[in-house]
């Protein structure tokens, strides 16, 4: 994978109240200073560019159907599985991988979050706030501020030669830092080597339909191959009783 590159400001973020700690100006037509958006202002413009809190709003369910690809060289082989997953517009959601020697499952259903491995669930009470229940979420982006709260503005930096705004989380770590494109308005990078990519149309809101993760030297990618909006999802689906035995 390649990383995101960190340049120095070209101007002071003091004058605007903004932290100095972290992502910085890259290029010398970055905005300046006082230029700068709020963050509330970057969260607004991320839901216009993926249709408008209208059409986000109107997203109810959404069941994905994918392939998971496996190159991290010190794995062996590519492997290559197929996964599934579920979210509801209240927060709940699921994911199934079909994988060679079982599945492998994990979600919310609204009262713990749960994951199930080699047969045997394991449970908790607190939410996760994963990055992969983020992008299962169909509304999601709406509730970006729940999966990572106390979000603050960095500064701007570039990313393959495009800018981007940084923001980061109370979790603080870079691995969780939102990079969001200045020109698209899309939220390209969720840390330095998890990058989401191939936004698509789907019932009038853009849709990812693929999520790298960098992992020494490989990656594991998750290749959307079909999502569907609003088609019924029984609450069964996320409970781990629901997935014991595939979902198939």
């Amino acid at each position: 994978m390649r990383p995101i590159t960190i340049a120095a400001l070209t101007v002071l973020l003091v004058s605007a109240g903004l932290p100095m700690a972290g992502i910085a100006a890259a290029a010398s037509d970055a905005p300046r200073a006082d230029e700068l958006p709020t963050v509330d202002e970057i969260l607004e413009r991320y839901h216009e560019a993926l249709g408008g809190r209208e059409a986000l709003e109107r997203i109810e369910t959404r069941v994905s159907t994918g392939r998971v690809v496996d190159d991290r060289p010190y794995t062996g082989a590519v492997r290559v599985t197929r996964f599934e997953a579920y979210g509801r517009g209240d927060g709940q959601w699921a994911y199934v991988e079909h994988g060679p020697e079982g599945d492998f499952a994990e979600g919310w259903n609204g009262d713990i979050g749960w994951r199930l491995e080699d047969g045997e669930v394991a449970t908790s009470e607190e939410r996760d706030r994963s990055k992969l229940a983020f992008v299962l979420d169909p509304q999601g982006p709406l509730r970006i501020r729940e999966y990572f709260r106390h979000l603050r503005l960095t500064g701007v930096t570039t990313h393959e030669g495009r800018q981007v705004y940084a923001i980061e989380s109370d979790r603080r770590q870079e691995y969780y830092t939102l990079y969001f494109d200045i020109e698209s308005g899309l939220l390209t990078n969720i840390g330095y080597h998890w990058y989401i990519e191939q936004y698509r149309r789907v019932d009038g809101v853009l849709v990812p339909h693929r999520v790298v993760a960098g992992r020494k030297g490989g990656s594991v990618t998750h290749a959307f191959d079909e999502i569907v909006t609003n088609t019924p999802v029984s609450g069964g689906r996320f409970t781990p009783q629901g997935q014991e035995g595939g979902t198939r």
